[in-house]
């Protein structure tokens, strides 16, 4: 799928730490749909609890990628290191649903 052509109901979830670092978490923060919270649950291994639901974050994540000519389609996510920052959105897989 082309970068431009993702749109919110395609993300299970997405990422924003700092740039260089690994994603478990640890340098950033993942945030959830209410709509793929099950999904994503299922995929971390525990509940997506509702403090991490923020489609709004997802919103702006995605458009930050979509913006940037830098950003990268790995397949299963799109995107975007900064200097300072990663930002990743991941893709709901063909056989998940959603």
């Amino acid at each position: 799928m082309n970068i431009s052509e993702v749109t919110i109901s395609n993300i299970r979830s997405a990422y924003s730490g700092k740039a260089g670092r690994c994603c478990c978490g640890c340098s950033g923060k993942y945030v959830y749909q209410e709509r793929t919270r099950e999904l994503a649950s299922k995929w971390r291994g525990y509940s997506v609890d509702d403090d991490e639901i923020n489609e709004k974050k997802i919103a702006s994540i995605l458009k930050k990628i979509q913006n940037d000519p830098n950003s990268y389609n790995e397949g299963s996510h799109i995107a975007l290191e900064t200097e300072r920052k990663l930002y990743i959105v991941y893709l709901v897989g063909e056989n998940e649903g959603a």
